[in-house]
């Protein structure tokens, strides 16, 4: 007994060290716990730190891209805005054209017509002379006819005719007989009017027709268009005209792509602006997480 307390003596020592090491230990435990909380707290925030750059690059990535993209659109929308707008002018150019060849057209249809309209009048004339005469020399010999029907009919031999006095007329009963009938003297004559009332029908229409080239040239004066060059200046015209109307309605394409692209440009406007206050606020995220990531290391490491 005396030689195990004598050994419980001797390590009494040694177990007062071990106790004062285990409670050493003992105070260390709650400080190295809470360095272990903070490690982890330290790397957690450092994750979400690393998170919230990748997130606010890959923001400014798509800021970015947008700009770009709205810049390149707003470069073609300043030149078409640019090129539509001679619109009003190419418009009013067509309508300047048109009012030409509407005159100049209205001039050569005019002048056209009545060319043939002196074409007609001139056979109508011809056809009405030969109308006249040809009913003249009827009308002739229908009289001649009469009288010597009426000389057979009323003169005995040796008698002194009441139309010409002479007291010889041949053979009588010969000429007598009538070449010519009533009817077709009647025929005669109304082939001879119907042909002086298509004469005077178109001469009214070469009159008429006068006058609406009169009207048509004081036009062109308006134009100052001499009326040797109507031909060939309303030919011009036409061609002109076809290729003013084709950049027109090719301008009017292109005011609608303008206006595409417009509404285009303000859509890309309002994405970049929703964009950018992303950006501020990610970038406000990132700093308040930096700022508490460092204040979290520097006091882990002055432990």
């Amino acid at each position: 007994m005396q030689q195990e307390a004598k050994i419980q003596d001797e390590k009494k020592p040694e177990r007062e060290t071990i106790g004062k090491k285990l409670n050493q230990y003992l105070d260390l435990l709650p400080i190295v716990k809470d360095v272990n909380q903070r490690k982890q707290q330290i790397a957690s925030m450092k994750k979400q730190l690393e998170s919230a750059d990748k997130e606010l690059e890959k923001t400014k990535h798509s800021v970015a891209d947008k700009q770009k993209a709205y810049e390149e659109l707003a470069k073609k929308v300043k030149q078409l805005d640019e090129k539509v707008s001679t619109l009003p002018q190419h418009q009013q150019q067509l309508i300047d054209m048109r009012d030409q060849a509407r005159v100049l057209g209205d001039y050569l249809k005019a002048y056209k017509h009545q060319n043939a309209l002196k074409e007609e009048l001139q056979r109508a004339s011809s056809k009405l002379e030969n109308a006249k005469t040809q009913y003249e020399k009827v009308e002739q010999a229908w009289l001649s006819n009469q009288a010597s029907v009426l000389a057979a009919h009323l003169l005995h031999e040796g008698d002194a005719c009441p139309v010409c006095g002479s007291i010889w007329h041949g053979k009588q009963t010969a000429v007598a007989q009538a070449d010519v009938t009533k009817e077709q003297l009647q025929s005669a004559k109304e082939s001879y009017q119907q042909l002086e009332r298509k004469y005077h029908s178109i001469l009214a229409d070469v009159k008429y027709n006068q006058n609406v080239v009169e009207q048509s040239v004081e036009a062109l004066k308006a134009f100052n268009i001499p009326t040797a060059e109507a031909d060939e200046k309303y030919r011009q015209l036409v061609e002109a005209g076809k290729k003013q109307n084709q950049l027109v309605e090719q301008l009017k394409k292109d005011a609608k792509q303008l206006r595409e692209w417009k509404e285009e440009q303000d859509t890309k406007q309002e994405i970049i602006t929703k964009l950018n206050k992303n950006k501020e606020q990610l970038e406000q995220k990132y700093h308040t997480l930096k700022t508490d990531h460092d204040r979290s290391v520097a006091v882990y490491e002055e432990k």
